[in-house]
């Protein structure tokens, strides 16, 4: 009975003492790294058509934050995207298929708490460029093909919450781009024509929540 009593109190000494002063770090000249992910899928019937408009759109997001300030971090992170639709045309389906790569330079303002439960502010620029390839058919015989090439510049404001497991292990939901500007060019090209349709684009929204807008990751503080 000692013994077992001694196991217990020895790994109950481990997990508390892995867990006290998680504020340190939110400090000054600690770093961060981290990989968050969204998934996002529907599907919609329009009034009950036995083809209903397919979306998916999957976001990978590996990111690496210092901390400037008590609870207050200037980070660099990458997304990589990918995504398809599938939609009614005007003779048949529509399938489209994108791709991109882009950047996400900002902070993050983490609220001043003694809780391991943490909420954060996260204002970023950031810099996408997407390829897209769409594909009409007529029936199962495919009608027309086309390419698109889009750079996006934003400025977004989200945020999220990070839950600390331990001094250095941290799970993290973010909760989307509340409140964006966004500006965009995008070239498109139809196969077999020499003319590109060239368009610019300015866009403010504040985005409401849906299932797509949360994302999950894991944070490790060192």
């Amino acid at each position: 009975m000692k013994k077992q009593n001694l196991i217990i109190g020895t790994l109950c000494a481990i997990f508390f003492g892995a867990t006290l002063n998680v504020n340190a770090q939110f400090e000054l000249g600690r770093k961060m790294v981290g990989l968050n992910m969204m998934y996002n899928s529907t599907e919609d019937a329009k009034g009950g058509t036995p083809n209903p408009d397919k979306n998916s759109a999957s976001i990978i997001n590996p990111k690496f934050e210092y901390f400037f300030k008590q609870n207050t971090s200037f980070g660099v992170g990458f997304l990589l995207l990918n995504g398809s639709s599938e939609r009614d045309g005007f003779n048949g389906k529509i399938n489209e298929k994108m791709s991109g790569l882009g950047l996400l330079i900002g902070s993050r303002i983490y609220s001043a708490s003694d809780s391991r439960f943490r909420f954060y502010a996260n204002p970023q620029l950031g810099f996408l460029s997407m390829n897209q390839e769409s594909e009409e058919f007529f029936g199962s015989i495919s009608q027309s093909k086309s390419t698109s090439k889009s750079t996006n510049l934003s400025a977004t404001l989200g945020g999220g919450f990070t839950y600390m497991l331990n001094n250095h292990w941290g799970l993290d939901l973010g909760i989307g781009n509340l409140i964006s500007f966004t500006s965009t060019n995008t070239e498109s090209k139809q196969d077999g024509s020499a003319d590109t349709d060239i368009r610019k684009s300015l866009n403010f929204s504040m985005a409401p929540l849906d299932l797509g807008s949360f994302s999950f990751g894991i944070n490790y503080f060192f």
